[in-house]
This record gives C-alpha cells, sequence and structure tokens, in this order.
C-alpha cells in the first residue's frame, strides 16, 4: 500500500531525524549458506526475492530499530516483526548491527486496542501515528474500515493481567 510507505516514511522523518534507513531490508541467509547450489547472480537474485523484507531498518549508532507498518489490523503484523527478528542474525548485512540494542516498532495507522496488548507482549513498542492525511485516506473505504474491529474488554483485561 502506498499509504503504509507514505505513513512510515514520514513517522521515521519525525522520529529518527538524520538516522540511516534501510526501507525493504531483507532479512535471512543467502540460499548457498544452508546447501542450495546457486549457479549464477542471476539465480541467486531470484532466491534470495524469497527472503523476508522488513518495511523499515534504522540503521546504528545508538540502536538497531526495526519497524513494521499498516493501515490496518497491526495485530496481523506482530508475527512479522518476530519473524524478522529470528531472521536478522543470520542476516550477512546485518552483522555489524547487532551489538547494538534492537527497538521493535509496530507503526499503525489506525489504533488498534488488542494490537497495543498484544505488542506489549511481545515486547514490541506498538506506536499508533495519525498522519495529517488520515482523514482523506480513510474517506476511500466504508466506515466499518475507518476504526479498528471492536475489542470487547481488552482494555479492562490488560488492567486485570498487569502486575500490581
Amino acid at each position: 500500500m502506498h499509504a503504509e510507505t507514505r505513513l512510515l516514511f514520514e513517522w521515521v522523518a519525525e522520529a529518527y531525524p538524520g538516522r540511516e534507513l534501510r526501507h525493504q531490508f531483507r532479512v535471512g541467509t543467502d540460499p548457498t549458506i544452508v546447501g542450495v547450489e546457486i549457479v549464477d547472480e542471476g539465480e541467486l537474485r531470484l532466491a534470495r526475492n524469497l527472503n523476508r523484507r522488513v518495511d523499515m531498518v534504522v540503521v546504528p549508532p545508538p540502536d538497531l530499530v526495526v519497524i513494521e507498518a499498516t493501515m490496518f489490523r497491526p495485530s496481523d503484523k506482530i508475527g512479522r516483526l518476530q519473524e524478522y527478528l529470528l531472521l536478522l542474525p543470520a542476516t550477512p548485512e546485518a552483522q555489524p548491527w547487532l551489538r547494538y540494542p534492537r527497538v521493535t516498532v509496530l507503526l499503525s495507522g489506525q489504533d488498534d486496542a488488542v494490537a497495543r496488548v498484544l505488542a506489549s507482549r511481545a515486547g514490541i513498542r506498538y506506536v499508533f501515528w495519525e498522519p495529517p492525511w488520515i482523514d482523506e485516506f480513510l474517506a476511500l473505504y466504508p466506515d466499518r474500515r475507518r476504526r479498528a474491529p471492536h475489542a470487547g474488554m481488552v482494555d479492562e483485561l490488560a488492567r486485570r493481567a498487569e502486575p500490581s
């Protein structure tokens, strides 16, 4: 979605001004490392296309920030972030960054109480950020899509689960 990319770049410009960025950063190892025989550069590029891609990596120092952005259904992205973190140590380009603290961010243009709770439980920083153009974007969708699915008592349940 173009809106997700716009959301991502505008928020990152505010949150991490002047930092070095990698958009659509591939994570995982080259296929040759796990025994796949690659015959030429074209085949290697094709095989690397199967690697997962992080929406944005903010390069250290002082920290390594891994960001996944979405306009809708942010809880769907928590698993993606966990995949990226699993594969990051096997990523050749990321090796120099692994000694820095990691921050994992789920950026959403739509607030979702369930995603907020799940992200917190997974150690992921949940960021709800409404860009200035959100009303124009949401006007393209029916009313039911303009808000997160009803979460019931998630806020109350989350408060009850917190240690006293």
